[in-house]
């Protein structure tokens, strides 16, 4: 037998907030799945352009090791220089059909925009919840990405 307690119940999450006057959410990953989105995004800019200069194909790990938590431009330029491939830089206001890091970032933000389209995203229940909760208690909340 063991002199432990048993752990006393955990208040929800949105009473610890009671104290602050309002709350910040970051949209992508707390509120919202976007992440797979955005995977799904860099996946049909990157299949059609690697295979066309017949380099090792897009994989999935390569999201996480070249783009994941990076500037847009900064995850086209580390995937084209893992891949041996050099394209200028171009400016961030460069079409999409550009064959420059701008143009690639910005089709990829094309493709985010065409699949968030036809594809939606749901945010998660629970952050929903805890948004409503702090909403009713009267706190302040933003949402940011």
């Amino acid at each position: 037998m063991t002199d432990e307690q048993p752990p006393s119940p955990q208040p929800p999450p949105e009473a610890s907030l009671t104290r602050f006057e309002a709350v910040l959410f970051d949209l992508d990953g707390v509120i919202t799945p976007t992440a797979e989105v955005h995977m799904r995004a860099w996946a049909r800019l990157f299949e059609p352009f690697l295979e066309d200069r017949g380099v090792e194909p897009y994989q999935e790990k390569d999201y996480f090791a070249y783009i994941d938590g990076r500037p847009r431009y900064e995850g086209v330029q580390a995937l084209l220089e893992a891949r041996g491939i050099e394209v200028p830089y171009g400016s961030p206001d460069d079409d999409p059909d550009a064959e420059t890091v701008c143009g690639l970032g910005n089709r990829k933000n094309k493709a985010f925009m065409e699949v968030l389209e036809a594809e939606g995203v749901t945010a998660y229940p629970g952050s929903v919840r805890l948004v409503d909760s702090l909403i009713e208690r009267g706190t302040a909340v933003a949402c940011v990405s």
